[in-house]
């Protein structure tokens, strides 16, 4: 998914703060305001050649939530609004093929769409276009193009400063500044032109400042300035604002946890066809958090945000149907969910579909796509996928046996947190597989290993203290690894602690 304005703050393994994924435009108040007319006015001015009545008219229908929901329509009016020269309008019809939602249209025409509004001329539209280039999800991967419309879009800014479009102008420069997108990069500007955009009520600036606040480090801190300028930013009817402001009342970061106010946010996100409220609402259900657990409702969440391309939430889906919860069991349903997340770069996905082809989980086995899938999930930095990479190298499944490789992904692994990763890696080092035999080394990763609760790495460790390898033999210690190895539902950890009970340690 691309992030339109703010890079992402990790709260928890699903969790994060951002200003935006999609390129969503805002609807930012022009001096004759026209946001609350109807359908039927709206159209009649689009049909008088009233770009932002177009734009606005396609926004109602595009809205999955609505009565008036009608995509063709969406279409029609986005259509006619790009025609009128509104770069907004383009980057929602962009929005709208890139989502799937208009059979026969692609991503070729997403991406026509967007640099459209990128000629017309527009800012927004641009940076689009260069994190499309930049992210390689609908179009190829192409940093020279990336960079050439990053420039488009900078240089498009300082422009419209003093313009009609200064507050989106003035957004998209402190985001320049913040990633230092062929600027140095600047925290101290990208503030400045943040302040300036939020202190004319444009949502996005407010709702970066509001994330800079929150993310920053040392004496620019400031919880309560973050959630000062996030609740502005949902109070402009901002999705992103909202769905931040749930995930603080969730994590219970800059403010007191409570769950109900976090599950009032997502619904106002998701109201707003923010994706990922929908989907971090579906998480509430699917887990009982502040919530009964219902499955059914889980379903409903994850089915929205996932027609909105939330690839985590398509994946989340998948799992549902893996596991039969709250549906039919239907492999089929996971595969092709799976397929969606993965190509939406959610690395979870990528890994789940490897996993379905590595065991043939309702598919062929077919290890060469396994190997694919767990690739693209490494690259993704998924600490799960870059293991099963090491797993097929170590085991040689479905290619030549390599262990310098299986160490290397395994390597990685355990350098992204994964449990299995660390442990596996401790185990080569045990083994002498590909590397001299080195104990205290394969001691210190299943100590990592069990640490984070993996069964196997505390029963390592406890094999390790029973042999007296790599460490002074310890029969307590052992027996205690053990345990803990057996709590977790280790059957190998079981078998040391009974073993070393009945002798009577």
């Amino acid at each position: 998914m691309k992030k339109t304005l703010i890079a992402s703050l990790l709260l928890a393994c699903t969790f994060s703060v951002f200003a935006g994924n999609t390129p969503k435009p805002v609807e930012r108040s022009s001096a004759h305001d026209i946001r609350h007319l109807s359908l039927e006015k709206l159209k009649a001015m689009c049909a008088g050649d009233n770009g932002e009545a177009c734009w606005l008219a396609g926004k109602k229908y595009a809205n999955i939530h609505s009565k008036t929901t009608d995509h063709f329509e969406a279409q029609r009016m986005f259509k006619r609004g790009c025609e009128l020269k509104l770069a907004s309008s383009c980057i929602d019809l962009g929005i709208l093929y890139e989502r799937g939602f208009i059979e026969g249209k692609t991503n070729k025409d997403a991406m026509d769409s967007y640099i459209k509004g990128c000629e017309i001329p527009n800012t927004s539209a641009c940076y689009v276009v260069g994190k499309a280039y930049e992210d390689g999800i609908i179009t190829d991967k192409d940093e020279i193009k990336a960079e050439q419309y990053y420039k488009k879009s900078f240089e498009i800014a300082n422009q419209n400063l003093n313009g009609e479009d200064k507050a989106e102008a003035l957004t998209m420069l402190g985001v320049i500044y913040l990633f230092a997108i062929g600027e140095p990069q600047d925290f101290e500007k990208a503030e400045e032109y943040f302040k300036k955009a939020c202190d004319l009520n444009d949502a996005e600036g407010c709702a970066n400042l509001g994330v800079m606040y929150y993310q920053a480090e040392g004496e620019f801190q400031d919880y309560d300035k973050a959630r000062e300028y996030t609740e502005k930013a949902c109070s402009l009817k901002y999705g992103y604002g909202c769905r931040n402001l749930g995930i603080y009342y969730f994590k219970g970061q800059a403010v007191t946890q409570d769950y109900d106010k976090a599950k009032t946010y997502y619904e106002k996100a998701c109201d707003l066809m923010e994706e990922s409220g929908c989907a971090y609402l579906g998480f509430m259900y699917d887990n009982g958090k502040g919530v009964a657990q219902d499955y059914a409702k889980a379903r409903e969440y994850y089915e929205m945000a996932c027609k909105l391309n939330d690839g985590w939430a398509c994946r989340n889906l998948g799992l549902l149907y893996d596991n039969g919860q709250g549906v039919d069991q239907d492999y089929q349903k996971t595969k092709e969910l799976y397929e969606k997340a993965c190509n939406l770069n959610e690395a979870t996905g990528c890994t789940g579909l490897g996993y379905m082809y590595d065991v043939g989980e309702g598919v062929q086995i077919d290890f060469n796509k396994a190997l694919s899938y767990y690739t693209k999930a490494c690259d993704l930095d998924e600490g799960r996928g870059c293991k099963s990479l090491g797993y097929l190298y170590e085991n040689g499944d479905g290619v030549k046996q390599d262990y310098l490789k299986a160490k290397e992904y395994y390597e990685k692994s355990c350098g992204l947190n994964d449990s299995h990763g660390c442990v596996n890696l401790g185990a080569l080092f045990a083994l002498g597989q590909g590397v001299e035999v080195d104990y205290k080394t394969a001691k210190t990763l299943y100590e990592k290993g069990c640490e984070m609760n993996n069964a196997t790495g505390c029963s390592n460790l406890g094999s390790l203290y029973e042999q007296g390898q790599g460490v002074e033999q310890d029969f307590k210690e052992a027996k205690d690894y053990f345990k803990k190895s057996c709590d977790l539902g280790g059957k190998i950890g079981c078998d040391g602690f009974v073993r070393l009970n009945e002798a009577g340690y």
